[in-house]
């Protein structure tokens, strides 16, 4: 009987064991995760603190480049009448009949 009890205990330890090196492990890549993660948030933070300015700096270099494409197309609508002005006084120009001396 007491062979019995000492190999069930030997048994009970072996399975602890057995369990205490599964945790243990679990433990260690859980440890590892962790670390990574922790750096992936002071990386991703020092990125994204200064995401409010960056995104406030980047909606007023819109608004200036809408501005300054406004203009152009302005500019270019006074160029292309006054081309066309140019092309239709050289074409009255060019029609005009000339007096020939003979």
């Amino acid at each position: 009987m007491l062979v019995f009890v000492i190999i069930c205990n030997l048994l009970l330890t072996l399975l602890n064991l057995y369990v205490l090196k599964c945790l243990w492990d679990w433990r260690q890549k859980l440890k590892a995760t962790h670390l990574i993660l922790e750096n992936i948030v002071i990386q991703s933070h020092g990125m994204l603190a200064t995401a409010p300015e960056r995104v406030l700096t980047s909606q007023r270099t819109t608004i200036a480049l809408k501005k300054n494409y406004q203009q152009r197309v302005i500019y270019l609508q006074q160029v292309k009448q006054l081309l066309l002005l140019l092309s239709f006084i050289l074409n009255l120009w060019q029609k005009k009949p000339r007096k020939t001396i003979f």
